[in-house]
């Protein structure tokens, strides 16, 4: 019999920037580095054979901070077939623009990803079957020795939903764990006998990615383009704007929202801008601008605007924002995202900071000094 400690990934880009990351290849989030810290405090005293991942730098990561020390391996094992289960088209988008675009589609992986499909997508049940191959045929090489195995949310979900033994209907229920959420099974004779699954008990609730994204998933968020030529749109639009130029500026003096407004219905008209809103049929939580003319030839992408309504703000709305433009502008081939950010918004210059972003330059704007923010693009 084979112990098997079955891992998934530590906090990753794709996780808090709610982009799609099946085979896409985000990096760890610093939460995601504090996860692995408490991972390794809960393997510490058991003594482990072979540390296998898949080939996705937040798999092999993970896997690496169970390696080296008295009880673990030296180093990490990669096993293809434990990659993420491939979303095809959907690769890299953005997760709540997706829910638009495709309710349907977006709903069945929830409920029942059996019966999901998009186009170059993978079938959940043949991504259970691999999982099952490479799990099973590394458990049989450590043969009466205990090994851990990290791998993705939507694959381990997979795996379990077809070789845990239970009902259809706990079937329906079963969602993937936390990042390096846990689970524990015997292998024998060809068999799974499972003890636990997703125990992600080692995480407090300060660095669990699922605690922080709780006020989060109350939202209900759905990301859709703006059309601001109906009024109600248009207003929002306008009160948005001005509201951050106000926390940015301390007034609305200079702001001309009727130019504004003009030259936002110009961009998405001759295809060079995109306004979003965030929400859904009963409420909206902010919007997100995009203008993807300027600095076009040196495969840039303006972030021009984005808000968040106060009351949203420690939701991480503002990431999931963030994602959806980086999602926008990897799509049309450009290298790095770039924004402006008046020199007293230490909020908004802290958010930026903390959202992967560099201070490059510092501009004269038309009411105050501005900072110049990059992001590199994947």
């Amino acid at each position: 019999m084979t112990t098997v400690y079955l891992i998934r990934h530590a906090e990753a880009e794709g996780n808090v920037l709610r982009r799609a990351q099946g085979h896409w290849n985000g990096s760890l989030t610093e939460r995601g580095k504090k996860q692995l810290i408490s991972l390794k405090e809960r393997f510490s005293d058991i003594k482990i054979a072979a540390v296998y991942a898949s080939a996705l730098d937040r798999a092999q990561d993970t896997a690496a901070i169970l390696c080296g020390g008295e009880n673990h391996p030296e180093f990490v094992l990669t096993e293809p077939n434990l990659i993420e289960l491939n979303l095809g088209v959907w690769e890299s988008q953005s997760w709540d623009y997706l829910r638009t675009l495709y309710p349907t589609e977006s709903a069945l992986l929830v409920e029942d990803p059996a019966s999901w499909s998009v186009q170059g997508s993978e079938d959940f049940k043949a991504a259970a079957e691999r999982m099952y191959k490479a799990i099973s045929g590394i458990a049989e090489k450590h043969e009466g020795k205990t090994i851990a195995i990290v791998s993705h949310g939507m694959a381990i979900r997979a795996f379990l939903t077809y070789y845990m033994h239970i009902s259809p209907a706990e079937k329906s229920k079963l969602r993937h764990g936390d990042n390096t959420s846990v689970t524990l099974a015997y292998y024998d004779n060809g068999e799974f006998n499972f003890e636990y699954y997703n125990d992600a008990g080692h995480l407090s609730p300060e660095i669990s990615t699922f605690y922080n994204q709780r006020e989060l998933r109350k939202l209900d968020v759905y990301i859709k383009p703006l059309d601001l030529n109906i009024p109600e749109n248009a207003s929002y639009y306008i009160n948005c704007y001005r509201n951050s130029w106000i926390e940015a500026h301390g007034s609305d003096r200079s702001f001309f929202p009727s130019a504004y407004l003009s030259s936002a219905k110009s961009r998405i008209a001759c295809g060079k801008g995109k306004v979003f809103v965030a929400g859904n049929d009963a409420s909206r939580y902010g919007i997100l601008e995009l203008d993807r003319e300027r600095e076009s030839k040196d495969k840039m992408g303006l972030l021009s605007l984005i808000y968040v309504e106060p009351e949203y703000r420690r939701s991480g709305l503002g990431l999931t924002l963030i994602g959806c433009a980086e999602a926008y502008f990897a799509n049309l081939k450009r290298e790095k995202l770039f924004l402006h950010v008046a020199v007293t918004n230490i909020s908004a210059i802290k958010f930026y900071e903390n959202a992967g972003f560099d201070c490059v330059e510092r501009q004269q704007g038309a009411v105050s000094a501005l900072l110049r923010f990059e992001k590199r693009l994947k």
